[in-house]
This record gives structure tokens, sequence and C-alpha cells, in this order.
């Protein structure tokens, strides 16, 4: 596949599409009639059967870069890094898309940490919070809205961890999906989670009020989603 993406990005015309430094990512669920280690059980999607997530990166080249196969349908969330970290062509992703599904504190926090940018379609705007860091400060038109403040000290406290898991995560000792599990446990964050979420709500809080402002920049989402859904 690598062999093929390369073939891929030397043609003039998928030079026209992009420059191979965006991508989106999304889930392809399928039921799984025979027995199989990958396959489990999830009324939601597979009703009284098993089934898969096939989790698939789509560059703006239209080249499937990378692709995970989900037991089950589990959050996107837990893989959607995966596919910039492990992948093995010489695309040089810089930013990634993806629906609401694959979105989270977290995970905007380390997109942040890991220097990509996290670029996801929010579906119900009008329930998400927005966060402030200085409880003390006039933020004129956003006073009223940005109400939540962002814990600087939990981040200085477990600074150190966090410096190390990204350079884990970038050396390739530990896989995302294993991290994440570890950071939400039980759907209970860790010290160390709750920081890096912390960090996650200055990035998406920032991310918001562009994505609510730029019309185009809506749309440029929409197009790389759309890519994938093509392809």
């Amino acid at each position: 596949n690598a062999r093929l993406v390369e073939t891929h990005t030397d043609l003039p015309l998928a030079r026209k599409w992009g420059d191979g430094e965006v991508a989106s990512a999304d889930g392809l669920r399928f039921v799984v009639p025979v027995r199989t280690v990958y396959s489990r059980y999830n009324r939601k999607y597979f009703g009284s059967q098993r089934g898969i997530t096939y989790y698939n990166y789509t560059s703006d080249q239209f080249t499937g870069f990378h692709h995970i196969i989900i037991p089950g349908t589990v959050r996107d969330s837990l893989y959607i890094l995966a596919g910039l970290l492990e992948h093995k062509t010489s695309l040089r992703i810089q930013e990634l898309m993806s629906d609401t599904a694959g979105s989270s504190e977290i995970i905007f926090g380390l997109f942040h940490l890991l220097g990509y940018t996290f670029s996801p379609r929010l579906a119900d705007l009008e329930h998400v919070r927005y966060w402030r860091i200085d409880r003390s400060q006039d933020y004129g038109l956003l006073e009223d809205i940005a109400r939540n403040r962002v814990n600087t000290a939990l981040i200085s406290e477990h600074w150190d961890d966090v410096l190390r898991l990204v350079g884990s995560l970038k050396l390739g000792t530990v896989k995302a999906p294993d991290i994440l599990r570890t950071l939400a446990r039980e759907g209970s964050l860790s010290g160390l989670g709750r920081a890096v979420a912390e960090v996650g709500r200055i990035s998406k809080t920032l991310y918001l009020l562009e994505y609510l402002h730029d019309e185009s920049g809506r749309r440029r989402i929409q197009v790389q989603l759309n890519r994938t859904e093509l392809r």
C-alpha cells in the first residue's frame, strides 16, 4: 500500500487535488457472519450479530494511507491518532479531519501537543462548552459563554509526565489506542488524562471560535470528509 501511495503522490492530477498534508478518518461498520477474533457484539450497530469497524484514513489526494480493524465498535477517538503516528508512507500529514465521533478534549490536547491540527466536523454546537484561563479577565463578547475555567495548576502538576507521554507517542514506544485506554480507564480520567484534557480545552475553544467564524473553513472540512465517502 505504501508503494501505491508513493506512485499516486507523484501523479500531476493527485497534486492538483492536494499536497498530501491534509487527511480525514472515518469508519465503516460491517456485520461479520463468520466466527472471528476480530468481531464483537454491539447491539446499537449490529443487533444480535457480531461485527467490526473498518477505520480508514484518506489523504487529500484520495489515497488510503492507513487502516485499522476495530473489533466491534468502540469510540472512534481511541484510534484516530494511530493513522498519523503509524502509517508507513512518506506523506507528511499535518491536519486530520473527522466527524463528531472522533473528537474529545483529550484528542484535541494530544493533537496540539504532538504538533498536529485537529479539524473535526462538529454537531450540536449549541451544547458545547467554552473555556477561559483567567476568571478575572474581561472576555468581551465571549464573557457570557466562556464561563468554564481551565485548570492550569493541574497542567503544571503533570507537565513532566505529559512531555514523557508525547515523546513516547512520537517515538512509537507506545500505541495511541493503548495510551488513550489508560488515560480514560472505565470512563474515568486519570490525573494525567485530566491534564491532557485541560490542554485540549484550550485548543478546542480556539478551534470552536474559528470554526463558527469561518464558513469557508467548514466547507473545506466537508470537502475532505466527502473524499473519504467517495473513496
